[in-house]
């Protein structure tokens, strides 16, 4: 152990170690294929997980040109479905470079490939044409917006982030098709097993100096050889079609076609893809187009997204659910007014993640969601309590979620109302004293008297089952008096509410007050009009008679005697 941290050590000191990361553990090292080293890494200001990408010059200088290059284009080139570039350093003898965390799409294909292709957005065939998808999308904007060749189109390019998205990074050939590359194409031998992606005209070291668009569509459909026949099968590339799907093929046939000029451009390529039917019509690839666009689809779509992807959300790879689809989600819960749909799928997803990381992503947006004014999110929150009540501090509940949830009792819906209070259930347990014996009780007050008579009678019944959260001083002064006003009510369940209430809470209740305040109260019911009301009121009345009864028979007896002088204890005398 101590010899690979010092090790590491000396790594980090020839690669630039003041940069803010820390070198963690080798990812991937593959001195035939690629330039770089790679590994993982930590950002030391927020713990960010990372990925560094290490050339050695001193131990390759012939090939130091190449790691410079991209390290040139990492910085200067910024798409999503790049690598994501965050730092770097460059010494005469050495690049570092620091990107968002990826892994090597060599590894992921090991294990994707061995997967059950049974059909369905979950196999193989999907996921790869999900990722070919994004890089063709890429290499159209590269090549005819940025007018760049990338020019290293391989596995080895291709890197994987969390969320199973295929990025694009080997930056080592990328070049602007304005400016003179010749110096690129003088060294591109140096390039690990380069002759097996270039197309025929740069093979035969064409006069012409400059690489042409070309040559990533003849390098991407050889590309896609490889992920269906497995890497080294190029010979007969575009001749034979093994295990690429049939509708594919005629495509890879004509992006790797010997003519420059019959070469189909990534414009045509994804025009017949995206076509209904095709190979690039499937419900992952939907799914994350939708996703990405979700915040400027208007509600109506949202919700029949959210619908189906709430219908097919068990079928999608897990990596997709939870970091591209709750990411996606929760940004447009937050800024997007996806509505409340979306929060129940949300819940969903996020149930599989370690309550940790439920914590720092998804209960936080709950928190902000809670100060939304829109009712329907509201209601979406309180319907959904019990999926991360759980999870809340009681710091953040008390302070931050309850004087969120609480301005419900003031809402002019009546429904609105009626939920808040129904959730206090649940959030009674997790609250404070201060909260309950104070902030609660003010609210509950006031619904005693709400125009609502169911309302009323469920204020009642909270009061009645909250009672053994309240304090001893609180229930003495609060309960008696709060559930004789709801036995005076006009509507009979609320008259029953309060009666089962004062029943069940006997224990706390003093005698004194018993006999001289909740009895006088009662006794008029037992003639009540409602025959439910009557019934109740003899069974809360023999309650608490009992209870006065078997108090008076503990009690003991003093007699106090008086001593007169008008009285003697001889009656004849």
């Amino acid at each position: 152990m101590e010899f690979l941290k010092g090790a590491i050590q000396v790594l980090g000191a020839a690669t630039g170690a003041n940069t803010p990361y820390t070198r963690g553990a080798l990812i991937a090292s593959q001195p035939g294929n690629t330039l770089w080293t790679l590994y993982s890494g930590v950002r030391t200001a927020d713990s960010l997980d990372v990925s560094i990408f290490f050339f050695d010059g001193q131990k390759a200088p012939e090939r130091l040109p190449l790691a410079k290059n991209a390290f040139k284009r990492f910085r200067t080139l910024r798409h999503p479905s790049i690598v994501g570039y965050l730092d770097g350093t460059e010494t005469p003898t050495s690049v570092e470079i620091v990107t968002e965390q990826v892994t090597p799409l060599s590894h992921v294909l090991r294990g994707l490939m061995s997967q059950n292709m049974t059909g369905g957005v979950t196999d193989a065939h999907s996921t790869i044409m999900w990722g070919l998808y994004k890089l063709a999308h890429l290499l159209k904007f590269l090549n005819q917006d940025g007018s760049i060749v990338h020019g290293n189109i391989r596995i080895d390019s291709i890197f994987v982030t969390k969320a199973g998205e295929w990025k694009l990074g080997g930056m080592e050939m990328a070049s602007s098709m304005k400016e003179d590359n010749s110096a690129l194409y003088s060294i591109m031998e140096r390039l690990f097993n380069y002759e097996k992606y270039l197309p025929p005209e740069m093979r035969l070291r064409s006069p012409q100096p400059n690489m042409t668009k070309t040559v990533d569509s003849y390098a991407y459909g050889c590309l896609v050889h490889e992920l269906y026949n497995g890497p080294g099968s190029l010979d007969h590339v575009g001749q034979t079609r093994d295990n690429i799907p049939s509708g594919l093929f005629p495509y890879v046939r004509s992006l790797v076609a010997s003519d420059s000029k019959l070469r189909s451009s990534f414009d045509t390529f994804l025009t017949a893809g995206s076509a209904p039917g095709s190979f690039f019509d499937n419900e992952l690839i939907k799914a994350a187009n939708f996703l990405e666009n979700i915040t400027l689809k208007d509600q109506d779509e949202r919700d029949a997204f959210v619908s189906h992807l709430d219908e097919v959300a068990s079928e999608l790879p897990d990596e997709f659910c939870r970091y591209k689809v709750l990411p996606e989600l929760r940004h447009a819960l937050e800024f997007g007014g996806a509505g409340p749909k979306v929060l129940g799928l949300v819940l969903k997803i996020s149930s599989k993640l370690p309550k940790d990381e439920f914590e720092q992503t998804i209960l936080r947006s709950i928190i902000k969601m809670f100060s939304s004014p829109d009712r329907q999110t509201r209601i979406a929150l309180l319907d959904n309590l019990p999926h991360f009540i759980d999870s809340f501090d009681a710091k953040v509940l008390n302070d931050k979620v309850f004087p969120q949830i609480v301005l419900g009792f003031s809402d002019t819906i009546p429904f609105m109302r009626e939920h808040t209070l129904k959730s206090m259930l649940l959030l009674i347990p997790k609250l404070n004293e201060r909260t309950i014996n104070n902030d609660l009780l003010r609210y509950l007050a006031k619904l005693q008297a709400d125009e609502e008579a169911g309302i009323r009678t469920n204020t009642t019944v909270l009061l009645g089952k909250m009672s053994k959260h309240l304090s001893d001083a609180t229930r003495k002064r609060v309960l008696i008096p709060a559930f004789v006003r709801s036995l005076r009510d006009p509507f009979p369940p609320a008259r029953i509410a309060g009666l089962l209430a004062m029943a069940a809470t006997s224990d706390f209740h003093d005698p004194p007050e018993v006999a001289v305040r909740a009895l006088p109260a009662i006794s008029p019911l037992l003639v009540d009009p409602d025959k439910q009301v009557r019934e109740s009121a003899f069974r809360a009345m023999e309650t608490l008679l009992e209870k006065l009864g078997r108090l008076s028979a503990e009690m003991v007896t003093k007699v106090l005697l008086y001593t007169s002088p008008f009285l003697t204890t001889d009656i004849h005398g």
